[in-house]
């Protein structure tokens, strides 16, 4: 767990673990996904080396999860980056029953995905 004295690597590489795990993931799906050399994530998550900024910037993208949340900064992931903006700046213009439908979508969107997460861990 992080802890005060954690190092900046340590944290990077526990939070971007912990991510990739609950989302079923191996390094060598994520390093191929966001275009990493080989073996990049297994240095990050070790805390053998650290992510460079783009690098940073594409973990969290990817994960759709802030900077600061990867750097220890913030404690909760929350939603962030290209996507998630996209989505954020096109609510003002949708109708109120459509907002309903659209939350209804992203919690059955979510469910599904924690199932699919927790049949991976399971090797199902």
């Amino acid at each position: 767990m992080e802890t005060e004295t954690a190092s900046v690597s340590e944290v990077i590489g526990e939070r971007i673990r912990n991510l990739r795990i609950g989302k079923g993931l191996s390094q060598q799906e994520v390093d191929g996904r966001i275009g990493l050399q080989p073996a990049a994530l297994c240095h990050f998550e070790t805390g053998l080396r650290i992510p460079s900024f783009e690098n940073l910037r594409k973990l969290a993208d990817f994960y759709v999860v802030s900077v600061d949340y990867l750097l220890g900064r913030v404690e909760e992931p929350k939603a962030s980056g290209p996507e998630a903006e996209a989505l954020f700046r096109s609510i003002d213009g949708i109708d109120p029953d459509d907002l309903k439908a659209l939350v209804a979508m992203a919690q059955s969107l979510a469910a599904r995905n924690r199932r699919h997460h927790k049949a991976a861990e399971h090797g199902e």
